[in-house]
């Protein structure tokens, strides 16, 4: 009785196995990594909306600030 198998048919068993798990990690790195990219390009996205509402909020109140202090030294 022999329980061994022959080293090649070993091989033609495993190896489109290890073939496929190599695509597979492949393919899902690629996707991890577009999927990585997109939420960076949207968060960029947004902080740029945010630092532009900001910048602009910022400028609406010091105008405001201007204009009552302006009014203050006309009370004055």
């Amino acid at each position: 009785m022999q329980l061994e198998q022959d080293p090649v048919q070993i091989l033609d068993a495993v190896m489109p196995l290890y073939l496929n798990s190599r695509i597979l990690r492949a393919l899902q790195e690629m996707s991890a990594t577009c999927s990585a990219t997109d939420n960076a390009l949207e968060r960029k996205r947004n902080m740029t909306v945010t630092v532009a509402y900001k910048r602009e909020r910022q400028a609406r109140m010091t105008g405001e600030l201007m204009e009552s202090v302006a009014g203050y030294d006309g009370v004055s």
